[in-house]
């Protein structure tokens, strides 16, 4: 439809398109507030009411949705603001750093059968990340101070 569109379309109504907007912004600020005081607003009339508006901001409106509105339905979905871990397997990480940290140059494929790990491609991501690097570095710093303490 577009904005321009919409615009006329509420011109007909009384409404203009920046009243929808923060008509909508309100009635979901209001339904987090609820959501965060404890009282679930999480029904299927909800649920469907966020859909609606979530499809009429970005396609009839072409506007950005409101803040709230967005909150809202990641509370709907359960959306967790926690970043999840790229890495999958840290003992195997760990293992996979220390064995390159023996065996300087080594190749996934000999890490793989070095450590008993058989996800070749998995262990080929970790080796270009910096990430990888910088723990290969620190196990040979380590087994470096303990050579170091068992000499003295």
């Amino acid at each position: 439809m577009g904005r321009k569109a919409a615009e006329k379309l509420f011109a007909l109504t009384g409404w203009t398109l920046e009243q929808r907007l923060a008509s909508i912004e309100r009635i979901a600020a209001e339904l987090v507030k609820e959501n965060r005081a404890g009282h679930r607003c999480t029904g299927a009339d909800v649920r469907q009411w966020v859909a609606k508006n979530l499809y009429v901001c970005s396609t009839v409106f072409d506007a950005p949705a409101p803040k709230s509105l967005v909150e809202l339905n990641k509370i709907l979905l359960k959306v967790s603001d926690q970043p999840r871990s790229r890495l999958k397997n840290k003992a195997m990480f760990r293992k996979a750093a220390d064995y390159v940290a023996a065996h300087p140059g080594a190749t996934p494929c000999q890490v793989k059968r070095g450590i008993d790990y058989d996800q070749r491609k998995v262990i080929a991501r970790w080796m270009a990340s910096p990430e990888f690097l910088e723990a290969v570095e620190t196990a040979r710093l380590e087994a470096a101070r303990v050579r170091k303490l068992g000499r003295g």
